[in-house]
């Protein structure tokens, strides 16, 4: 495998899991947020003894399932957010080994094909395990990105959400 072939299929998995990722994270924060107006709703119904049944028709049993639906959708919401959560934590750790390994790859390739920096990295670092430990170093900074990227947006995008619905609420 070429080098020019592993950057393409570097930039497609960045590209692809990113968007991925993100749209995971875009799930988990909106159905986060629908939680607390599921059960606002709930609770409302329950104190003002008002059901959709009671503004149509005298039918109890329409009321019941109005509840009931309400409930299932909440514990489905709910558990929608955590699975979506989970596997969102899981591709960014997935998505950070597979970059690691690359550029650790494509930047010991390119030391090793260099013969200039490789005998001036030999006589400097005098070992491979210290090479090995600048290369890993460097590639932890580039991952971490990930995390902190995903985690920013996301915490932006709660900001704003809890802030609209403290505006409608309040």
């Amino acid at each position: 495998i070429s080098p020019d072939e592993l950057q393409k299929a570097f930039y497609r998995i960045i590209i692809i899991r990113n968007i991925k990722i993100a749209i995971m994270r875009l799930i988990s924060v909106l159905c986060s947020f629908l939680t607390p107006l599921l059960i606002d709703s709930l609770m409302n119904s329950f104190q003002n003894n008002q059901n959709p049944a009671d503004i149509m028709s005298n039918d109890t049993e329409l009321g019941e399932a109005y509840y009931w639906s309400l409930a299932c959708i909440l514990v489905l919401n709910m558990a929608i957010s955590l699975l979506v959560d989970t596997f969102s934590g899981w591709q960014i750790n997935k998505l950070k080994y597979e970059v690691s390994v690359l550029l650790k790859y494509l930047i010991y390739t390119k030391l090793m094909r260099t013969q200039e920096l490789k005998s001036n990295c030999q006589n400097e670092l005098n070992s491979d395990s210290n090479l090995h430990n600048l290369i890993t170093g460097d590639t932890e900074t580039v991952t971490g990105f990930f995390v902190s990227f995903h985690s920013t947006w996301g915490s932006g995008l709660s900001l704003i959400i809890t802030i609209i619905i403290l505006f409608i609420k309040v």
